[in-house]
């Protein structure tokens, strides 16, 4: 057992942030996700835009069918995700001293536990799971949004999905 001095510390609903001199034992940020309904009413709002710009969308059908797809499964995801993070929460807030800044008892093999749950909500975003699909599209339409906003009219713009 040892006492290990932070440089950073918070502890919040949204974030665990537990950082010394050489090690990040948590550094995690609470992800807010947009409900694929709303995604998909936002989709259809920019593409009614860009239509009226004269601007060509790329990859229109397979993109809602993601979204489709995406309001099947991300629900219980999203949930799973928020349970762990929560669980992040409970497992670190009294590990550490918030007035001192320190981690009083640090046994490394107990923070196994810790770093378990990390890993578990970083696997939730590992390329084509739910998760990190909903994030990519919502950034696509995102960008797409702004695209569309951007361009006055320009039917040499040609945008994909």
């Amino acid at each position: 057992m040892k006492t290990i001095q932070l440089n950073h510390l918070e502890i919040s609903q949204d974030q665990v942030i537990i950082i010394g001199n050489s090690t990040a034992f948590a550094n995690e940020t609470r992800m807010e996700f947009v409900e694929p309904e709303a995604l998909a009413t936002k989709l259809s709002a920019t593409l009614k835009i860009a239509r009226s710009k004269g601007i060509s969308v790329l990859n229109q059908k397979a993109t809602r069918e993601a979204i489709a797809i995406l309001a099947l499964t991300t629900p219980a995801k999203i949930e799973q995700y928020n349970a762990l993070f929560d669980q992040c929460i409970e497992f670190w807030t009294p590990r550490v001293n918030l007035e001192a800044k320190t981690i009083p008892d640090y046994i490394y093999d107990e923070c196994k536990v810790g770093y378990e749950i990390r890993n578990q909500m970083m696997a939730m975003f590992h390329r084509q799971r739910p998760l990190d699909m909903l994030r990519e599209i919502t950034c696509r339409i995102n960008e797409l949004e702004n695209a569309v906003s951007r361009e006055c009219t320009n039917s040499t713009l040609t945008f994909s999905l």
